[in-house]
């Protein structure tokens, strides 16, 4: 009885820094976004905004999930471990990856799109007299 109880507390910890951890890996998408596309202090402190907002609206589904709405002192410093150990190891390596990675594509989609806009728009055209034109 004691073992289970042991191994279900031990469970919610993980969990909890799992938690942490996607906490801070949504946080650092958002860094990514604005390494990208850049934006003034006032997006950015919406952005802060409602990252928190939707922080604190998952923390209480944890925490009505886990331990049935009950604040526990190892919920709180487990999401902090999570999100303190994912920050000082790999986070830096993700958002200067996901930054390249994400620079690259937009400008690749729109070299395509930009050709087929082209392509589509260079056919050659009848006028009103007969003669042929291209299309600009």
């Amino acid at each position: 009885m004691i073992a289970e109880f042991l191994t279900e507390e031990l469970a919610k910890v993980l969990v909890t820094i799992l938690y942490g951890v996607i906490c801070a890996i949504v946080y650092d998408m958002l860094r990514i976004i604005r390494r990208v596309l850049p934006h003034g202090i006032v997006a950015v402190s919406v952005e802060d905004i409602l990252y928190w907002m939707l922080m604190s609206v998952c923390t209480f589904v944890m925490l009505i999930k886990i331990n049935d709405g009950g604040i526990r002192f190892y919920f709180l410093i487990g999401a902090l471990l999570g999100a303190t150990l994912y920050s000082f190891t790999i986070s830096k390596c993700v958002v200067a990856a996901g930054t390249v990675i994400f620079r690259k594509i937009p400008v690749h989609i729109l070299k395509k799109l930009s050709e087929s806009i082209k392509i589509k728009n260079t056919k050659i055209k009848r006028s009103r007299n007969g003669k042929k034109r291209k299309e600009i």
